[in-house]
């Protein structure tokens, strides 16, 4: 990726007798509150949905059940349109959302650029406010829309399986109503969880992916791994700690291990490492 502008250049500008010929920006870590935005913003209303879906699906469910008020009906026919109509609900709300979803992103964006001007301030004295303005917001934000309008869709849709599959149980048990929706809810709440994981983990990634662009547009072409920290890490990711690669091609400075693709800071699932720019002025 071409620089947009040269970062070491305006470093060497501002301070001419500078003796660190090498230099270390702190990392950019995204706070947990930017991920329980996009949860509410994005994810939260689908649950909601699921939520209030549950007691009409037991009722259907109860109304189908083999024997009520002398009647015959043994079926769950009438759970299942009730569950298939939530499904298409909630395929029509996370359209509905994407705007949110959006200024979640837009949003993000600029608490990075905001946050990389503060680091190069620090490490440099040089003020990029003026110059991150005027750059146009990344490829990666219409991206991460795309793939957030994906996964709402498949929370819901992986809900909605689980759902026909409960119901479906529990009319093989001849189980009564009050016991699927105590299932039901269960569902919901995997839902949940899943959701929440997937709000934290999309932060992480964008932050990254942003991390290497705004990187790449100053021209810097190196990073130092900064591991995250996390109770249960990848092995291989705690042994980078430290260690400098080169931007583009993952190559490690002056060592034998390089990066596979998919393996960068905060690309596998729930990766929380982080890239901490290195600026050479030489």
């Amino acid at each position: 990726m071409a620089a947009k502008y040269n970062l070491a250049a305006l470093a060497r500008a501002t301070k001419p007798g500078r003796r660190n010929r090498v230099i270390v920006f702190r990392p950019i870590v995204p706070t947990q509150a930017l991920a329980s935005d996009l949860y509410r913003a994005a994810y939260r209303p689908i649950i909601e949905a699921l939520t209030e879906a549950v007691p009409r699906i037991a009722a259907a469910y109860g109304r189908g059940l083999p024997v009520r008020n002398g009647l015959i009906r043994d079926s769950t026919d009438e759970a299942a349109s009730v569950i298939a109509d939530i499904g298409d609900f909630l395929q029509r709300l996370v359209l509905t959302l994407a705007p949110q979803l959006n200024d979640w992103i837009v949003r993000v964006d600029s608490w990075h650029r905001g946050q990389f001007r503060g680091a190069a301030l620090t490490a440099t004295e040089v003020d990029l406010g003026l110059t991150l303005l005027v750059q146009p917001q990344p490829q990666t934000l219409s991206d991460y829309l795309n793939w957030n309008i994906a996964l709402m869709k498949d929370v819901g849709a992986q809900a909605q399986q689980r759902m026909s599959n409960a119901v479906f149980s529990a009319f093989q048990a001849r189980k009564p109503a009050a016991d699927l929706a105590k299932d039901l809810r269960e569902v919901v709440g995997m839902s949940r969880r899943r959701a929440l994981n997937i709000a934290s983990d999309q932060l992480s990634k964008l932050s990254s992916a942003l991390d290497a662009e705004r990187m790449a547009d100053a021209g810097i072409e190196e990073f130092k791994w900064r591991h995250s920290g996390k109770l249960h890490p990848r092995s291989w990711h705690k042994a980078r700690d430290g260690k400098v690669y080169d931007l583009d091609s993952g190559d490690e400075v002056d060592g034998p291990d390089p990066i596979e693709a998919g393996d960068f800071p905060g690309e596998p699932p729930f990766c929380g490492c982080r890239r901490q720019a290195v600026l050479r002025l030489d």
